[in-house]
């Protein structure tokens, strides 16, 4: 099972050239792109899948007009990169000295931005208020690397280096609203980090790359994310940071290290303040103050869990913490009028503010929804579907159904009528019964809906399910071998004890 894992975890070392000389310049200004979301057919498993419908909702807005992706004209880096001096990360004229978090607390300038002579980094005298929708930056990230591998240029100049890319933000905050007046709209600065970040989600759902990308010699913070540990080196003190030990926990499982991999995730939940709500029936994490830490925390967690090599309680505290996880995500994604959207930086609770909707944070919600597996669908949700009109969608993210409220001998759900490659499978249904107790919850089963066959099948009883709310795990294995599937994973409930069901996913 690890070799499995492990080869769905090597990076994809794509490395995106381009010539600076002879690109065509274009327009001087940022522009949203119109129809360039997923391509569901064209989309790529490499250890992250398709989740349905809240992470294809997340991608389509990253991708539309009121999203992070740009084309991109005349890209520069304003940093200065001379000799004996360092890019200093985030520094932007406009902007009141050191800018933590990469948000803007100042106002943005108009006129040429003096040396600060307080600073060991002085940048230039003519950088100008840049990044703000009307200029296209690449300043170095914080392992100074830059789209195309930008060196310094000055302000205004004509480099004729356009493209495709996510921005840091597009001024959307809570709900989706342009939070305008300052440097809030559309920061048109285009990090390599967050990009490289967000070609792993862009690979998932068969959507266009970010331009400008490269392997990077050293270093690279988001590499480990998918598997690559070339030149990737722990943090050193990741104690009292939650993605660090994420992060150190992801190195330390693609090196062979599970046990120290599980001892990280569980500083980093002790960090968040772990703690087991009973009215929601599900952990919570009061003490995150940036959202993005949710998704790394089920990142780990859901690469561990779909290993292989945990059992017993270690195995049986993965599978709780996957579902309060993953219902974490949903809880915390903003709505608009249209329906989902993507995640804001953090909760008001530090200097990360709630902030904006940004690519960082939506990316990692992304991926975290469907990590280690194919597909992910949530029960009664398009595309999955339901005969079960008296089912619960309860607000933690599980379809309930009810001894003498819901109608028994009715599937809770089935479809979603997807085609699936040939091949072998695993089919993960999560469930969960308040009271167990002998008799027959419910049949799972695998159906292929232009054949008719049945592939896979379990018959749940209530003395087989975990006791105390605890959610159990049920997996059935399958062999695709018709070209012209129709696949659909179903829940029939035969209304003897209560049931719930959380998302179910794909391996």
């Amino acid at each position: 099972m690890r070799l499995h894992l492990a080869a769905k975890r090597v990076t994809r070392l794509v490395v995106f050239w381009l010539s600076l000389a002879g690109i065509a310049a274009a327009h001087a200004q940022t522009q949203p792109v119109e129809n360039a979301g997923p391509l569901l057919a064209a989309a790529s498993y490499d250890g992250y899948g398709i989740q349905q419908p809240q992470g294809l909702d997340a991608v389509n807005y990253l991708y539309s007009a009121q999203g992070t992706w740009r084309h991109f004209h005349n890209l520069i880096d304003p940093q200065n990169t001379a000799p004996g001096q360092v890019p200093e990360y985030g520094y932007y004229c406009g902007w009141t000295g050191a800018v933590s978090n990469q948000f803007p607390i100042g106002t943005w300038g108009s006129s040429a931005c003096p040396p600060i002579s307080s600073s060991p980094y002085k940048p230039l005298p003519d950088l100008v208020a840049l990044a703000n929708g009307k200029t296209d930056t690449s300043v170095p990230s914080a392992n100074d690397d830059t789209l195309y591998q930008l060196t310094y240029q000055q302000a205004g100049t004509k480099t004729g280096v356009s493209g495709y890319a996510f921005e840091e933000h597009a001024g959307r905050g809570a709900g989706g609203v342009l939070e305008c007046g300052g440097p809030k709209c559309d920061f048109s600065q285009f990090w390599f980090d967050d990009n490289w970040l967000a070609r792993y989600m862009s690979e998932a759902y068969g959507a266009p790359a970010p331009d400008g990308l490269y392997a990077p010699p050293g270093f690279n913070r988001w590499a480990i994310i998918g598997g690559g540990t070339a030149d990737w080196t722990p943090y050193p003190s990741p104690g009292n940071y939650i993605d660090q030990l994420c992060l150190n926990g992801l190195y330390d499982f693609d090196t062979g290290n599970d046990s120290l991999a599980y001892t990280l995730l569980a500083s980093a939940l002790s960090l968040a303040g772990e703690t087991y709500s009973t009215a929601n029936q599900q952990y919570e994490y009061p003490d995150v103050y940036a959202a993005y830490y949710i998704g790394l925390m089920a990142i780990l967690n859901d690469t561990l869990l779909e290993s292989g090599e945990f059992g017993g309680a270690e195995l049986d505290d993965l599978v709780q913490q996957s579902v309060s996880l993953h219902s974490k995500i949903l809880a915390d994604q903003q709505h608009s009028s249209s329906g989902p959207i993507g995640w804001t930086t953090g909760n008001g609770r530090s200097s990360i503010k709630a902030g904006l909707i940004n690519t960082e944070t939506t990316t990692v919600m992304v991926l975290a929804l469907s990590t280690a597996a194919k597909y992910t669908f949530e029960p009664g949700l398009a595309p999955a579907r339901s005969d079960c009109t008296t089912c619960v969608q309860r607000p933690y993210h599980v379809l309930s159904a009810v001894v003498g409220l819901t109608a028994a001998d009715e599937y809770m759900t089935y479809g979603p009528y997807i085609h699936m490659p040939l091949g072998n499978y695993k089919i993960e249904f999560y469930l969960r019964t308040p009271l167990a107790q002998t008799g027959n919850i419910a049949n799972l089963d695998v159906h292929d809906n232009n054949s008719g066959a049945i592939l896979g099948a379990s018959l749940v009883s209530g003395d087989a399910m975990a006791a105390g709310d605890q959610w159990t795990l049920v997996a059935i294995p399958i062999s695709v071998t018709n070209p012209h599937n129709r696949m659909e994973f179903r829940v029939y409930w035969y209304g003897a004890m209560n049931l719930d069901i959380r998302a179910i996913r794909v391996h």
